[in-house]
């Protein structure tokens, strides 16, 4: 698990620092930032996946709410709590991947609470093993963008990483000669959906479902949704997006 701190108050700071360190593993990285400045240039520099962001609604330079925003535009999926003390700023700060938000003067309990929450989330985030030809073929759940049919075989594409300006994904893919309803009984029920005979879609891509009854992912593909599946499809989509605070 990632956990990325910003308060410019060093003493807020380090105490959330510390109470993340008494939840988290050696596994577990954490980077704590009382520069906002500083935590936006990492962001444009670094190659990052993060779990949660634990974020100072008001600082210097640029504010939490500003690093929400960067943050939703370059990340396929993520956490963010804030923190304040201005409960006025809390309806500009709700938005895409915001999970809480949690009172400086009184927070340990409702922080630690929301740290465990997401180590325990982050952990289910396996990988899924399926046999093919007498070997065991694995995939990581959350790099698998889509999945479909090909005659014999189904093709997954995968996510690798972003480029350098942030703005795009760099896939690969891979042919396999496993049937959609194997990947259906394997895959992660509540993040994978079968939007029609032949594709099964990660809905962690999926920026919305458009006014076309198209499913639009993030970088700009569309699927059409045959028309006996666009209630389930919605539905399963608004159910994920609940899940996992991704209402735009």
């Amino acid at each position: 698990m990632v956990i990325v701190i910003c308060d410019d108050d060093e003493i807020e700071a380090q105490k959330v620092e510390q109470l993340c360190k008494e939840i988290c593993g050696r596994e577990d990285t954490i980077y704590t930032y009382t520069d906002s400045l500083e935590l936006y240039q990492w962001l444009m520099q670094v190659n990052w996946e993060v779990d949660l962001f634990v974020l100072d609604i008001e600082m210097p330079q640029l504010n939490g709410i500003e690093l929400k925003r960067q943050i939703s535009k370059m990340s396929i999926d993520t956490h963010i709590v804030f923190l304040t003390n201005h409960r006025e700023s809390i309806d500009e700060a709700f938005g895409r991947y915001v999970i809480g938000f949690v009172d400086k003067g009184n927070c340990e309990k409702r922080l630690r609470d929301i740290v465990i929450e997401v180590k325990d989330e982050v952990s289910k985030e396996d990988v899924v093993n399926i046999l093919e030809a007498g070997e065991i073929c694995s995939f990581r759940q959350k790099e698998i963008i889509k999945i479909e049919a090909q005659h014999i075989y189904t093709k997954v594409e995968m996510i690798q990483y972003y480029n350098q300006d942030k703005n795009q994904w760099v896939t690969d893919s891979s042919e396999h000669r496993i049937s959609l309803k194997e990947w259906e009984q394997n895959l992660n029920s509540e993040d994978f959906y079968r939007i029609n005979r032949s594709m099964i879609v990660n809905f962690r891509y999926v920026k919305r479902i458009n006014n076309l009854n198209e499913l639009e992912f993030i970088n700009g593909e569309r699927y059409d949704i045959p028309v006996k599946k666009r209630k389930t499809v919605r539905m399963a989509y608004n159910q994920y997006c609940m899940r996992k605070a991704r209402c735009m």
